[in-house]
């Protein structure tokens, strides 16, 4: 019997450590999770403002080319091909930039829904403790209520048993 009860605790400690490991590595598969979010998030906020910066200094020199093609110094063509390069250069970093800030977005969005689950899930523990501490606190007032009165019941008892003694002692001595 004891052989058998030592294999079945072996075995639930066993199955507990198993469980814990899962559970651990689980932990730590969200750890990496989070971390590699983060770190995708903060590349993108680099590269958005990389492109934001290259967006304006690409912005000033299309301004730039385009007063130097309005006052006159403008060769051609050729001013008109840069220029229209350098617009259609500027379009397509608007449009990744764009693309870019709606991957933020999303990620924004991701980490706000993460964030209330976990909230939600606090919430929801608490209002569980919060249940079981009233509950409990309830049980504890009943069970001293009871208590008052077992006190109350076995005190007439006493009374009653003591005044049956005196009477029959009453009645024996008349």
């Amino acid at each position: 019997d004891a052989v058998l009860e030592g294999l079945r605790i072996r075995q639930e400690e066993d199955a507990w450590v198993e469980e814990h490991g899962l559970r651990c590595a689980e932990t730590e598969h969200h750890k990496m999770a989070s971390k590699e979010a983060d770190k995708r998030y903060r590349d993108l906020e680099m590269k958005n403002e990389a492109l934001s910066e290259q967006n304006s200094r690409l912005l000033l020199e299309a301004r730039a080319a385009a007063s130097s093609v309005a006052g006159g110094a403008a060769e051609g063509s050729e001013a008109d091909d840069s220029v229209s390069e350098r617009l259609n250069l500027i379009k397509d970093l608007v449009k990744e930039m764009n693309k870019k800030d709606d991957e933020i977005k999303s990620l924004r969005i991701e980490r706000v829904s993460y964030l209330s689950e976990r909230l939600m899930l606090l919430e929801n523990e608490n209002q569980e403790l919060d249940s079981f501490k009233s509950q409990n606190r309830d049980e504890n007032r009943e069970s001293k209520q009871l208590s008052e009165i077992g006190v109350l019941q076995s005190r007439v008892t006493c009374a009653n048993v003591a005044m049956d003694g005196s009477k029959s002692t009453f009645y024996k001595a008349g």
